[in-house]
Order: C-alpha cells, then sequence, then structure tokens
C-alpha cells in the first residue's frame, strides 16, 4: 500500500509525498528495503500496464492545416472511451474549461509531471545501490527494461520530452559505468535506449513551450547532458571484465537472424537470452554461491530482456553483435544531429531575438545542428543510410528537419529504390516519390502510390498541380485523399480545388469539345 497508493493517485505533489516516505523508509528500516523495492516495482509497472503518463500513447495533434478525416463509429467509440479514461486517471473535467486547448495542454503537461519524480528517485537510488546492495539494484535495473520495452509507445507530446529524455539519461549512465556486470545485458540496454532516443524523432517537430521558462531551461541542460553521455558513449573503450561481485545476467552466447529494415541492408545478427542457471546449480558472486532469491532476480531479469528483444518491431530492430563495432559511430553522430536540431528550435523558440542573457542557452550553441548546413554529402549519406535502416520514418524526418537540396534529393532517391515500404511507413514519402521530375519520367514506382497512406488536403492538393499533368497514379491517390475529409475541412479549400479544375485533363477536354 504504501508503494501503490501514491502511484495510483499520480499526482505530482502524491509522488513527491510517496518519494519521501519511501527514501525515509528505506533508511529507517533496512530490513524491509528488498520487499519495498519489490513493490515499487510494481507499482512502475502499474504505471506501464495502465498506459499513463509518460507511457500513454497519446497521437501528435494534427497540422492546424487539416481536421482529421472522416472516423468510423467504433473508431470514435474507441477515442471516447479513452478520452473518459484519461478523465479519471487525472481528474474528471466538464464545462467549457475542461475542453479548452489551455486546459488540455495543462492536463497533458501534469500528466507526465508525476513520472518525472519517479525516474528522479530512481535515479538516486541507482546511485546508493550501484556499490551497496545489489539485489535492490538488479530489481531497478529491471524497471529500467520494462520502460524501454515498447518504445514506440511512449508518449509522444511536446510534454513529456523531459521525462523522457531523463530516463535516457540515466540508462547512458548506467552504461557508462559498467555496473550491471555482463557485457550483453549493458550491450543490449545501450540498443533499446538508442532505439527509444530515435523513436522521438518519428514524429514531426512541434514547437516546444511546457509554460515555464525554469522547466526550460532544466529540459535544455539534460538534453545537454544527453548530447555529453552520447558523445562518451561513441568513443572506443576497452573491453573490461565484470567485477567479482556483480551477478552475471546474460549468457554471451548469441545466434544470428535476419534484422534488416531494407530489403538491400542484408543480414544482420541479434543476441538470442539463454536460459540462466538452474536453482540446483551454483556460481561465484562475490566469491560464495549465488542464493535461490538471486537465481530468481537472475531468471526475471533474462526473461525481461527475452521479452524486450521480442517486443521491439521489426523496422527499428537492430544488430546486437556489431552495434558497438560498426553502428554506435554512426547512430550516435545520427542522435547528436537531431538532439542538436531540437536545442536549436527549444532556444530559438524562447529567445527568437537573443535579448535575455541566459548563459544556459549559450553553452547549448555547442550542440545545436547549425553545422549541419555545411556537412559534405558523404556525411549526409552516412545519415539518410543510417536513419533508413532504423526506420524509413525516421529517414523521412530528416528532410522535414534539414530541408536542404542535397539531403532531399538523396531522400528521394532511397525513396524510389523502396517505395513500397517507405510509402506504407510515412505518407511524407509521397513528396520525394511524386515529383513533378518523376511524372515526366513516368517511373514504374509510382504505382506504389496506390498502397500509401492518407495525407493531408495541402499535401493532396499539391499533387493536382499543373506540373503534375493529371498523372493518373498522382490523381487518383490525391482524390482518394480528400474523399477522405469532410465536407468541414473541404470548404477552407475551395479556392484551391477550384484552381485545380484549370489543370485537370479531362475538364480541359470537355472545354475544348464545347468551343
Amino acid at each position: 500500500m504504501i508503494a501503490s497508493i501514491p502511484v495510483k493517485a499520480f499526482t505530482k505533489k502524491s509522488m513527491e509525498t510517496g518519494v519521501f516516505v519511501w527514501t525515509w523508509l528505506l533508511a529507517a528500516r533496512p530490513e524491509l528495503s528488498a520487499r519495498l523495492t519489490e513493490e515499487i516495482r510494481r507499482a512502475w509497472d502499474w504505471t506501464i500496464d495502465q498506459s499513463v503518463g509518460l507511457f500513454y500513447p497519446a497521437e501528435r495533434p494534427p497540422s492546424p492545416l487539416s481536421i482529421p478525416a472522416v472516423k468510423s463509429q467504433q473508431q470514435q467509440q474507441q477515442q471516447q472511451t479513452q478520452q473518459q479514461q484519461q478523465q479519471q486517471q487525472h481528474g474528471s473535467t466538464s464545462g467549457p474549461i475542461g475542453s479548452s486547448s489551455e486546459h488540455l495542454l495543462k492536463q497533458q503537461r501534469e500528466s507526465v509531471e508525476p513520472h518525472m519524480v519517479f525516474i528522479e528517485f530512481i535515479a538516486e537510488r541507482l546511485q546508493v545501490t550501484k556499490h551497496g546492495n545489489r539485489e535492490q539494484f538488479d530489481i531497478l535495473v529491471l524497471m529500467i527494461l520494462r520502460a524501454l520495452s515498447k518504445p514506440l509507445e511512449l508518449n509522444c507530446l511536446q510534454h513529456s520530452l523531459g521525462a523522457q529524455f531523463r530516463l535516457f539519461l540515466q540508462c547512458f549512465r548506467l552504461i557508462q559505468s559498467n555496473s550491471i556486470g555482463d557485457d550483453q545485458s549493458t550491450k543490449m540496454l545501450r540498443e533499446h535506449v538508442y532505439l527509444a532516443a530515435f523513436a522521438w524523432f518519428f514524429h514531426p517537430p512541434v514547437w516546444y513551450d511546457p509554460g515555464s521558462l525554469k522547466v526550460v531551461q532544466d529540459d535544455v541542460r539534460v538534453l545537454m547532458e544527453v548530447c555529453n553521455a552520447v558523445q562518451l558513449d561513441s568513443k572506443p573503450q576497452k573491453k573490461t571484465s565484470s567485477s567479482s561481485d556483480s551477478v552475471e545476467l546474460l549468457s554471451p552466447r548469441a545466434t544470428t537472424a535476419d534484422a534488416g529494415a531494407l530489403p538491400s541492408a542484408g543480414s544482420s545478427s541479434t543476441g538470442n537470452v539463454a536460459a540462466p542457471p538452474s536453482p540446483g546449480s551454483s556460481s561465484s558472486s562475490g566469491g560464495g554461491t549465488l542464493s535461490r532469491a538471486t537465481l530468481q532476480r537472475t531468471r526475471s531479469l533474462v526473461e525481461m530482456a527475452s521479452s524486450i528483444v521480442q517486443a521491439a518491431p521489426e523496422s527499428i530492430t537492430a544488430p546486437s553483435n556489431s552495434f558497438a563495432e560498426r553502428e554506435l559511430p554512426k547512430r550516435a553522430q545520427l542522435l547528436l544531429l537531431l538532439i542538436g536540431h531540437e536545442l536549436d528550435r527549444i532556444v530559438a523558440w524562447h529567445n527568437p531575438q537573443n535579448t535575455l542573457k541566459i548563459p544556459l542557452f549559450n553553452e547549448a550553441a555547442k550542440f545545436t545542428s547549425a553545422s549541419a548546413s555545411g556537412f559534405l554529402r558523404a556525411q549526409w549519406t552516412q545519415c539518410i543510410r543510417t536513419a533508413w535502416k532504423i526506420s524509413p520514418r525516421l529517414a523521412m524526418q530528416l528532410g522535414v528537419r534539414f530541408p536542404f537540396k542535397k539531403v532531399l534529393s538523396m531522400l528521394g532517391d532511397a525513396v524510389r529504390q523502396n517505395a513500397i515500404s517507405a510509402c506504407m511507413a510515412d505518407p511524407v514519402a509521397i513528396l520525394y516519390l511524386a515529383t513533378p521530375e518523376a511524372v515526366d519520367e513516368d517511373i514504374p514506382e509510382l504505382k506504389n502510390l496506390l498502397y500509401a497512406g492518407n495525407a493531408t488536403p495541402p499535401m493532396a492538393l499539391t499533387l493536382l498541380r499543373k506540373e503534375y499533368k493529371s498523372h493518373p497514379y498522382v490523381t487518383q491517390y490525391a482524390i482518394r485523399v480528400l474523399r477522405t475529409f469532410p465536407p468541414e475541412t473541404l470548404i477552407f479549400y475551395l479556392p484551391q480545388l477550384v484552381q485545380t479544375l484549370r489543370y485537370d485533363k479531362y475538364v480541359r477536354e470537355r472545354e475544348r469539345e464545347s468551343e
């Protein structure tokens, strides 16, 4: 009850009170520390299972240029059910105040604050138990592994940025401290923290405004610390053997499996988890024999690691055996580039004219992506290739964040070579596939528009312009997209729709006949 009540209330005040009680009890009653830490882990798992706070799989708000397309009755009922559940978890609202956008933003911001307090508690306990209490330390590692088991289901709203990157920062610190005790489990944690960090950039960039300049500075500081950790992690390090007092969590044996995200990427190896020792067997840990409780914790950690590998989507799986040697420097460079762009946007939004004399903003300049404009073609090629191996969605967002001519050109070539996977992964790929040049050449890849997902009305209207010459595949896709939106949406685009009729081949033919 001591662990579950503050979490089930799930407010910032309840979590602060709970953390105060937990910290006091862990210090005052050491004999209860293992049991209490296990209960705290269950409370953490409850937030994941119930999809609250940081683990609420919310969708980014749609573009202000479009209203969501027509939804079926079942989808509308599901959306209403999710809204009711969220209101029950964070307090019911009624009246015009509850439906206002300002109140919604405040509610979204407050829904993540309890996890901020929770993550700070986990970070503190990791430092306390790292060299003293291995039992509690293993439980805390389990909590982090469980949090990263489904990186694509983390909250992607702008207000979760601080909480997410605080969690990533603890993962990097855990990796670099070499305190987990096993190279294979450390490598697995490294893979998943990179994948979870990249998942934030699968979505279009948004302007970050948490409502407080102090919160902005705290989050900027966290992003800078993550950049420092990524830079340190990308440097080659000497392999060190596990310490004598650490428990071997995973077997170093691994088998190869095909995990390439691109058809041309080839095969890559993914580490499989071996079974832990049986309760009847013994192994050395600090010069003694592992207890039954220690073996049970080891088995739980191995099973958790196995579930993480199995739960990872195929489009973002990464090779385990070659990750540190070949992929790590490339992914670190790409992640630094993306975080730098995020820092650029945050600083520009809150200090557009550089009138605020904030030293932290000046320090953030060394991590910003201003140097990206001077990248050579080979550097961009490596970044795009690395992003595409992770997910085509991530590669598409490189063109959104860095709309340089050479970047757009290389993305267009990549989309043509993998048109089906790109169009099905992200409708933004259509802008790289259906270009006026591609229409002039009548490339066969344009037929993949028949399988592409729905885009926004402005994107569909763009495809009806004169430059696209009423190409049958392009026009068919644009009309299909427009038909999915209600008249209440399309009425704002009547002038553009009328203009598109001037370039319609069928209308022009009928016009000549009438003359």
